[in-house]
């Protein structure tokens, strides 16, 4: 009893908190800072494209080399930039328009969207789970009924070492291996799969990730991500 009333007062402490920033300090863009806009165009359209994608699964909106673009990904994913991941969804929809149509003329059922997931541990740590956000974004971004998604389909199984600070092709590949696992493969068996993730270098992490859902049962799998 006492543990949920102490939940409860935390949560609209943190309520109250977020109301006073809020007030107190507008919303600016992550790029140029001008004030009421998350991400304002301007910094959208300055931002590179990718030169080439990291292989014929995976799709990336935008270049990791660009600094705009590593600035605003390092706002959502250790800043608490939380709304970013919303608007960076509804962009990399936008950006996808064909490879979506083609997708979902595939299979002709509704295409299922699953973030990279991270452990309960990671997740409890950071308070939330980037590319989940981005899947918001994208899911919400779509007016028509062709998305549904998911967060119980695919699940990590234990914390790996960040794949960025590994350089090595062959010990990306070890780290990685093995850590997702499938809860549901009759629910995605025939079924068009894309998974979403905020960076990738190799691609060695949606790879291993759209390998276990195509060996479950998905008859495509795809990785989308913001920057490569």
């Amino acid at each position: 009893m006492i543990k949920n009333i102490i939940k409860i007062l935390k949560k609209w402490t943190n309520n109250i908190s977020n109301f006073i920033f809020d007030f107190l300090f507008k919303e600016k863009c992550a790029g140029c800072k001008k004030e009421e806009e998350i991400l304002c165009e301007n910094c959208i359209f300055s931002i590179k494209l990718p030169h080439l994608n990291p292989n014929e699964k995976i799709f990336s909106a935008f270049s990791y080399k660009d600094p705009i673009i590593r600035k605003i990904l390092l706002n959502l994913k250790y800043y608490h930039k939380r709304n970013l991941g919303k608007k960076l969804g509804a962009i990399l929809y936008n950006g996808m328009l064909e490879e979506i149509s083609e997708l979902k003329s595939f299979t002709g059922q509704k295409i299922i969207l699953i973030p990279i997931p991270m452990t309960k541990a990671r997740l409890k740590e950071r308070g939330y789970n980037q590319a989940s956000l981005i899947a918001l974004g994208i899911y919400e971004a779509c007016d028509e009924n062709i998305f549904e998604l998911r967060e119980d389909i695919l699940i990590k199984k234990y914390n790996t070492f960040p794949q960025a600070k590994i350089k090595d092709r062959t010990k990306r590949l070890k780290n990685i291996k093995g850590c997702f696992v499938c809860t549901q493969p009759k629910f995605i068996k025939n079924k068009t799969v894309i998974i979403i993730d905020d960076i990738t270098t190799t691609g060695a992490t949606l790879n291993e990730a759209i390998k276990i859902l195509e060996k479950s049962g998905a008859k495509k799998a795809v990785g989308f991500v913001i920057a490569h």
